[in-house]
């Protein structure tokens, strides 16, 4: 009885297996047999992992210099801030020493128009003494004279 139950087995099997690769995979018996069928199906599986392999490898090599390129931005960034700063720096200090140069012009000319007016001063008492000193000669003129003229009528 075994060896009619197993052939009949083999064909029952057979007829399923072809059945089953069209319809059902879920059969034990049929695991072998689908992958011998599937087999061109695992190469379109292949060649898909292949493709994603690929892009996933170009990406990678994409990725680098789309990270390069906000970094160079930022670098850039950075240069023009550094070179701002300096200008500014540089427009401040200018200004500073034009501030210093135009104080110590306006600190020059204050002390010169003082030596001036200390001069004009020193002019003014200057005349002012020797018109005192005239006066006091006419005075003494004056003096003289009547002396002179008593001294004549005492004679």
């Amino acid at each position: 009885m075994n060896p009619t139950t197993t052939s009949t087995q083999t064909t029952s099997t057979n007829t399923t297996t072809r059945n089953n690769d069209h319809n059902d995979n879920d059969d034990g018996d049929n695991d072998k047999h689908d992958h011998d069928d599937n087999s061109d199906d695992g190469d379109d599986e292949d060649s898909d992992k292949r493709q994603q392999q690929q892009q996933q490898t170009q990406q990678q090599r994409r990725r680098p210099q789309q990270q390069q390129q906000p970094q160079r931005r930022q670098r850039q960034r950075q240069r023009q801030q550094q070179q701002q700063r300096q200008q500014r720096q540089q427009r401040q200090q200018q200004q500073q020493q034009q501030q210093k140069q135009q104080q110590q012009q306006q600190q020059q000319q204050e002390q010169e128009r003082r030596r001036n007016g200390n001069n004009d001063n020193n002019n003014n008492n200057n005349s002012n003494n020797n018109s005192n000193n005239n006066n006091h000669n006419n005075n003494n003129s004056n003096t003289h004279c009547t002396l002179a003229f008593l001294s004549i009528r005492e004679d």
